[in-house]
């Protein structure tokens, strides 16, 4: 809605208004996924009838909200190397000196996840591939930040967001969301499973839409590829006050004076 919203009125008050709900909702995005996610991970309150039978506030668990966080963190390095990658000008320098201060933090809260979620639901001593390559992307992302390479420490952010989301799933599997109750209550891929026949229909709608939903989304990278200017946003030519009407526009000459002037 603010996208929608934010143009209809020409008020600054009304402008900043949905700015700020955009920004907001933006937080608030990632870090409710966070959070669900850690909570489906680290286990809820479920009856052997699968039931939730918990409290709103259960679903506030220490682990869930580092999660949620770490995922805001991720997000907002993303978003401001993306802004550094795309812009240019005063927008572009705020947005380097923006991902310089999120970096740290967020390697540091990536490292502290990947740790957490090895120690809590893992049974070997090494970390697991995916685990390793969020915890070598975040890192390689806050080098990139500082050398100014807009890129690459964009492309790091992504590969980190991948690899934080795959670590939790591959930590879950083979459940789907575990019982803080009763490990016997959990919901797992197979007692939760669809029947075959919809299985059956969606891996082929999957199959089909998957590559065309992604060669559109290259696309528009690629139509979008280069860095917007402020220059691209002012008007062009003379402004509306500047032609009145009955008053026929002067043209300009190349040095700057008005043709009447030249003659």
């Amino acid at each position: 809605m603010s996208f929608e919203y934010r143009g209809k009125r020409d008020s600054p008050h009304w402008r900043r208004t949905w700015d700020w709900l955009l920004t907001i909702s933006s937080v608030l995005a990632p870090l409710i996924i966070g959070i669900a996610l850690g909570d489906l991970l680290n286990g809820l309150p479920i009856n052997s009838a699968q039931n939730y039978t918990g409290s709103f506030w259960d679903l506030f668990q220490p682990y869930g909200v580092f999660t949620g966080v770490t995922l805001a963190l991720i997000c907002a390095l993303h978003g401001a190397t993306f802004l550094s990658l795309k812009t240019t000008g005063d927008m572009h320098e705020r947005s380097r000196h923006l991902a310089r201060r999120i970096a740290p933090v967020t390697t540091a809260f990536v490292i502290g996840f990947i740790i957490w979620t090895h120690v809590e639901h893992s049974d070997t001593f090494f970390l697991n591939l995916v685990e390793l390559l969020a915890i070598l992307a975040v890192i390689a992302a806050l080098w990139l930040v500082y050398e100014q390479r807009d890129g690459f420490s964009f492309a790091a952010t992504t590969v980190t967001i991948a690899s934080a989301i795959v670590a939790i799933f591959v930590g879950l599997y083979p459940n789907v969301m575990v019982s803080s109750t009763n490990a016997a209550n959990n919901l797992t891929a197979a007692n939760t499973a669809s029947p075959a026949y919809p299985l059956k229909i969606m891996s082929v709608v999957a199959i089909i839409l998957l590559p065309v939903v992604l060669l559109y989304q290259a696309w528009t990278y690629y139509v979008f590829r280069r860095r917007v200017s402020a220059r691209e946003f002012e008007p062009q030519g003379l402004s509306a006050e500047a032609v009145r009407p009955g008053v026929p526009s002067t043209p300009i000459g190349k040095d700057g004076q008005s043709g009447a002037m030249n003659a």
